[in-house]
């Protein structure tokens, strides 16, 4: 279909590539029924099994959470002739993809690609909604897939409360346009145009627009100490020393980015190499001053890491209370990307295209 869309001049529905190497990494760590993948398009290694075909008897389905796995399985349901609607509660379409596609610009292709298929298509979208038991029943729900992601377990650092620390959590509340509340490390006037004007942020914070936004001006210090080694916690050490800052990652494991697979994470460390960015495995923190952060070495040593900033990146954890509570009410039920465990986009999409091909 890639040349019929290009001939057609429909380049909009073509899904390009994100530049995250699963095709590659997928042959070291996939089962065998796909030893080549593609984060963005589920199909790919399995065409005979998921093919998308039009249901036999059409149902109405809900789909709670608008992240990558959500859309997509609003997409393949959608295009298989069932009756979607999908629900979000903050204003916007994207979950984590929004921050992801900040800090790592080739994302930013796949979040477009699957706005544009949600309009597209006329999937039934409905923002700023919470969703629970009586909306579900309300809707006729027929089948529910539950996108909700993951939620971020914050260490209790002795510290993180003073004024220059900022919480994983809190980027994310920010870039998707919703209140800081008053314990961030940001200035006064930013706090109150997130926590007065979410609405108008919402819509205008594209990931395109926060990065250029970001090459000009940025509410962190110069130094920096990120507390994590997650993939997410790579993504923004390189995005923060790529605008000048003076990068320092604690990793609490013996490697860094361990969700991801050999090949990529070769690149990100040449990159972070390149960038200047030093990077501490086995680095456990004590507590954070106004001065920096203390950490614990591997030696039994205790070390001070200088900081005008320091970010908590915290660890996503599968949270299925909504999952939980909705199968405890009777409804069929489906959990999909990062709300039963973490996965990243792969996980997300290759989720949310299977439950929608086999519903």
């Amino acid at each position: 279909e890639f040349a019929n869309k290009v001939a057609s001049g429909r380049l909009n529905q073509i899904r390009r590539c994100i530049s995250c190497e699963n095709c590659i990494d997928s042959m070291f760590l996939w089962p065998v029924d796909a030893k080549m993948a593609c984060a963005v398009n589920a199909a790919t290694g399995r065409e005979l099994r998921l093919r998308y075909d039009k249901a036999e008897t059409p149902r109405r389905v809900v789909v709670i959470g608008g992240g990558p796995g959500g859309m997509e399985a609003a997409r393949v349901a959608t295009l298989r002739g069932h009756k979607v609607t999908l629900i979000e509660k903050s204003r916007k379409l994207g979950g984590s993809l929004t921050l992801a596609s900040t800090v790592h610009s080739d994302n930013e292709r796949f979040l477009n690609y699957l706005l544009g298929e949600m309009k597209r298509l006329n999937v039934d979208v409905r923002l700023g909604t919470t969703a629970d038991a009586a909306l579900v029943k309300s809707l006729g729900a027929e089948e529910v897939v539950v996108a909700t992601g993951a939620k971020l377990d914050i260490p209790a650092i002795p510290g993180i409360d003073l004024p220059h620390v900022i919480t994983g959590a809190q980027l994310r509340r920010l870039v998707a346009g919703g209140s800081v509340g008053d314990t961030v490390g940001f200035p006064g006037w930013l706090k109150l145009a997130s926590n007065l004007g979410g609405g108008l942020i919402d819509r205008a914070a594209t990931p395109a627009r926060i990065r250029a936004a970001a090459d000009r001006w940025l509410p962190i210090g110069h130094r920096v100490a990120i507390v994590g080694g997650d993939l997410a916690a790579i993504e923004l050490a390189e995005f923060l020393a790529k605008r000048g800052r003076d990068v320092c990652v604690l990793a609490p494991d013996d490697n860094i980015a361990p969700e991801i697979g050999p090949k990529r994470r070769l690149e990100h460390e040449k990159r972070l190499e390149r960038l200047m960015v030093a990077i501490n495995v086995m680095a456990q923190p004590i507590q954070i001053v106004p001065t920096g952060i203390e950490i614990a070495l591997p030696s039994g040593k205790t070390t001070l890491v200088a900081a005008d900033t320091v970010i908590v990146a915290g660890n996503p954890v599968a949270d299925t209370t909504l999952y939980d509570a909705l199968k405890a009410d009777g409804f069929s039920v489906h959990a999909v990307g990062d709300c039963s465990g973490l996965g990243l986009i792969v996980k997300a999409v290759y989720e949310g295209a299977e439950v929608a091909n086999r519903i």
